[in-house]
């Protein structure tokens, strides 16, 4: 037996490594955040080593892998406190919703062109705007997606909600659907 070995209760043993030593260096990949397009796939994975930061990935046809988005970019959303998928994609953009402040982001792939807000940093009724699994029309014209309205001093709202994306302004969501407590992963049909 090691001289230097002292047997002691669980719940006094001190481990040589600590949660942060196994985690730090790991990457998370959520499956049903992958989305091929035009022969390239795209993914998020959290990183630890980054204070947790969501970063959408892509692996275009030659084998590149790269960061799609600015490194001050967290794709997550904080819909209904869930999260879930945050980022819509087609040949030309990426709609995502950043953490930082739960606005939907423009940002035209193939340049170097800076994200563009669409939506603003407090709604007219003063409700901060959250935005989860948004999806594109197959026009390209809408984005639908589970938004919720975070208020101060009363319960959250929830709803459908519609931007169109054609148009170059910052504008609160058109609501679509309304009524229940609850709404998540809204899809539209590929003939739109």
């Amino acid at each position: 037996m090691n001289p230097d070995k002292k047997i002691r209760p669980f719940n006094e043993w001190i481990p040589n490594i600590s949660p942060d030593d196994v985690y730090k260096d790991t990457i998370f990949l959520e499956h049903q955040h992958i989305r091929c397009v035009d022969n390239k796939i795209y993914w998020t994975e959290e990183r630890p080593a980054e204070q947790g930061r969501v970063v959408l990935m892509c692996r275009d046809e030659s084998g590149n892998i790269f960061d799609v988005l600015p490194p001050d970019t967290s794709v997550r959303t904080r819909v209904h406190e869930y999260g879930g998928l945050s980022y819509a994609i087609n040949r030309s953009y990426v709609y995502y919703s950043n953490f930082s402040c739960q606005r939907i982001y423009q940002k035209q792939l193939e340049t170097d062109d800076l994200p563009v807000p669409l939506t603003p940093e407090k709604n007219t009724d003063d409700s901060l705007g959250k935005y989860g699994a948004p999806s594109l029309t197959p026009d390209g014209k809408y984005l639908i997606f589970v938004y919720e309205k975070e208020f101060a001093n009363k319960e959250n709202e929830n709803y459908i909600g519609l931007l169109d994306v054609t148009i170059e302004s910052i504008q609160e969501p058109t609501i679509i659907v309304k009524g229940c407590d609850f709404y998540f992963d809204p899809v539209i049909s590929p003939d739109g």
